[in-house]
């Protein structure tokens, strides 16, 4: 008997070289954020980025393993599409299983002078 690997097709052919776990956890992530989820994770020209929030623009990333690679790629890339519309970049990274459920915290990179002066707004405001 020869197996055969289960493929799923999306309804949006924009997504079909995209994992199923990695939509599902970018739909979840987006949503958690309170953010509006670009039209084909980015596909088409002039809908950057995964999401958006006000202020942010959103990449998401997920793995099935248990590490992933960060590649400085996913950080320009992320950067330029938020300095083009005047906003600030975040990425996310997620530890899922195959359904896109995650298996930790969803975790959140944003570049370092912005960590500082959130820092610096939290040590004079408080809570």
């Amino acid at each position: 008997m020869v197996w055969k690997k289960k493929t799923t097709k999306n309804k949006n052919p924009y997504l079909n070289d995209v994992p199923l776990h990695g939509q599902k956890s970018e739909t979840r992530v987006i949503k958690d954020m309170g953010a509006q989820q670009t039209i084909a994770s980015g596909s088409i020209d002039g809908m950057k980025s995964d999401g958006v929030l006000e202020l942010f623009r959103i990449e998401c990333k997920s793995t099935v393993n248990k590490s992933i690679s960060l590649k400085e790629e996913w950080l320009q890339k992320i950067r330029l599409e938020a300095l083009e519309t005047n906003r600030t970049p975040i990425l996310t990274i997620s530890f899922v299983d195959s359904t896109g459920n995650k298996r930790s915290n969803d975790w959140a990179l944003i570049p370092l002078n912005l960590f500082n002066d959130f820092a610096e707004w939290y040590l004079q405001n408080g809570d």
